[in-house]
């Protein structure tokens, strides 16, 4: 049991501080971190929580463990953030959902 995370283009570029988007994106999508839609965009369209249709970029839990198995690289130093998070608090420009 684990967390998934769906961050937001904005929290994104943030987490990417320093470091193109894009290009981290298409790495992590490599790596098996980052869950591209079913185009193979890096985010994907959702409704959550009732709300409007809202484009989030998706690291599943089974992304987090490959992710810490993982030497490092542009990948570690862009989603310490994420996988630094509490429990209970995700982090900035997104949520956690229990899987």
């Amino acid at each position: 049991m684990g967390y998934d995370f769906f961050v937001t283009p904005g929290g994104w570029a943030e987490i990417c501080s320093g470091q193109d988007p894009k290009a981290v994106a298409t790495t992590c999508i490599a790596a098996g971190i980052l869950a591209p839609d079913s185009e193979g965009k890096a985010s994907r369209v959702m409704r959550v929580n009732k709300s409007q249709p809202t484009r989030w970029y998706v690291i599943p839990h089974g992304g987090l463990t490959k992710f810490k198995q993982r030497d490092g690289g542009v990948v570690r130093d862009v989603l310490d953030d994420v996988v630094d998070a509490d429990d209970d608090v995700a982090a900035d420009g997104g949520f956690m959902s229990n899987v």
